[in-house]
Order: structure tokens, then C-alpha cells, then sequence
């Protein structure tokens, strides 16, 4: 007995030293980096003092495909550049990196004027997911939190 709780100590030890080497984004289930306010998400289960922390990856994904879907088709923001400006502060990004690297992964130029963000939105959450946190998410996680979103929005 006594080798089975110190193996699963070192278990639960390297578990948590795992956790705590990835990126903010993805130990708090908000690959969106979205700040903490007053919006009762879908799976907000509190913050860490800055940032949303979400109950599972699907439900921050979804929170911040809503967050750009209203930018987008609420607010009129139409262009990679007013809605990458307006999702990151440039106090605390490089906004012209962010704006390149996602409007390069839509296939889109930066500036152009879309009148459907739909037929991009994957592309765009994926790449913005990969530059908020340096690294992708499972697939699963991806599509279920835009479709999600994108069926609370009605636009599915």
C-alpha cells in the first residue's frame, strides 16, 4: 500500500508541475485570454485575478468566438485589423504581429472589408488561439466552442 500512495503522489506532483508550464490561457480553460468582468459566460467558474477561468477548453472557446462574432456581425467591426485592434490591447501586444499572423492564417489581407465572417471563423479562432498562448488546442475543443457560439448567435 505505502508504494502505491508514494507512486501516486509523484503522480499527482508531476501532474500539477505540467499544469503550471503551460501557457495562462490554457490552465485556465481560456485560450482567448479573456479578462475578467461582469459577462456570466457559460462555464465561468471564477478568475485568477485578471483572467476568466473556464470550466472545461470548449467553453472558453466559446466565449471568445462570441466576443469576436459580436465585434463582428453586433458591432460592424469588418476588417482582421479593427477586430484583432479592438480584441488586444496594444499596450500589451504587438497588434501589427497579431493582425499579420491571423489575417495570414484567414488567407485574407488585413484590411479587406468581410461581409461574412463565417467561412474564416475557424481559421481566425485557431490562429489567434496559437498566438495567445503559443500553442494550438485539440480540435475537438475548437469546432465544439465555435459551433457552440455560433448556434447561440443563430448563424450555425
Amino acid at each position: 500500500m505505502k508504494n502505491y500512495l508514494i507512486g501516486g503522489a509523484i503522480l499527482i506532483a508531476a501532474y500539477w508541475g505540467y499544469r503550471m508550464n503551460l501557457p495562462k490561457g490554457i490552465r485556465n480553460n481560456n485560450p482567448g485570454n479573456l479578462e475578467a468582468n461582469n459577462i456570466n459566460w457559460r462555464g465561468k467558474i471564477g478568475d485568477d485575478g485578471r483572467f476568466v477561468i473556464f470550466d472545461k477548453m470548449e467553453n472558453g472557446v466559446r466565449a471568445m468566438t462570441l466576443d469576436i462574432t459580436g465585434d463582428f456581425y453586433k458591432d460592424g467591426n469588418r476588417t482582421v485589423r479593427g477586430l484583432i485592434t479592438e480584441y488586444a490591447p496594444g499596450h500589451e501586444n504587438n497588434v501589427e504581429a497579431y493582425v499579420n499572423h491571423v489575417s495570414s492564417k484567414m488567407g485574407v489581407n488585413p484590411d479587406e472589408f468581410l461581409t461574412d465572417l463565417k467561412p474564416y471563423l475557424n481559421d481566425m479562432i485557431a490562429a489567434m488561439i496559437l498566438h495567445e498562448n503559443g500553442r494550438e488546442i485539440a480540435d475537438y475543443d475548437l469546432m465544439r466552442g465555435i459551433q457552440s457560439a455560433m448556434e447561440y448567435r443563430g448563424i450555425a
